[in-house]
């Protein structure tokens, strides 16, 4: 696995224009997507890319709320301090931590 990370590292410095940096990105995507067509991983990957969002604003509000509030963790999770609500159990990082 090192030796993988050592070798896109060294691929992406030598990634000079916008046209390359794009071909990249895009092996890089069909590498991931593996076998599936590329709709259906549309259709798979774009909610997961709203749902990663919407969790890294709920984080950002709620660090500007503890900032506001000297860490009142209260007052950071009230519904007001978020354009979001996100229940319990279901933000980002909590999803990541199911295996099934």
């Amino acid at each position: 696995m090192a030796k993988t990370r050592i070798k896109a590292a060294k691929e992406a410095e030598e990634i000079g224009t916008s046209k390359e940096l794009y071909n990249f990105l895009y092996e890089a995507c069909n590498i991931l997507r593996g076998p599936v067509s590329q709709d259906a991983f549309k259709e798979y990957i774009t909610p997961l890319l709203y749902f990663k969002r919407i969790s890294d604003v709920y984080d950002e509000e709620t660090n500007e709320a503890l900032e506001l509030s000297d860490g009142d963790e209260e007052y950071a999770s009230l519904p007001e301090q978020h354009r979001f609500v996100i229940p319990d159990g279901c933000h980002w990082d909590d999803v990541r931590q199911c295996t099934t």
